[in-house]
């Protein structure tokens, strides 16, 4: 109908890099109970960065993929912020 052209990405690690903004601890996992030397039943880790699975993850995936785009000349669409649209005299791009 509009001719548009489609492009699908499959991002396999986005969500291990991410940065946290506030203090995350987690129970040490069975698989990894003998690594630490008897951690003790309320020992915790505290993640430095997010992992997959973590809620926050995909939160601060999208915050940093937002602060790229709007770089790239990107602009949140009114009705769905989540959309990105760029226009120039040749396309427009969404996102």
């Amino acid at each position: 109908m509009f001719g548009l052209h489609t492009v699908l990405l499959d991002l396999e690690a986005v969500f291990l890099y991410g940065k946290l903004e506030e203090e995350i601890y987690m129970e040490i996992l069975m698989d990894y109970k003998e690594v630490y030397q008897d951690p003790g039943k309320d020992t915790v880790l505290k993640l430095q960065m997010a992992m997959y699975r973590l809620v926050q993850a995909a939160l601060q995936w999208f915050k940093h993929l937002s602060d790229v785009l709007i770089t790239l000349g990107f602009k949140p669409c009114e009705s769905d912020p989540c959309l990105m649209y760029r226009v120039n005299k040749n396309a427009c791009v969404l996102f």
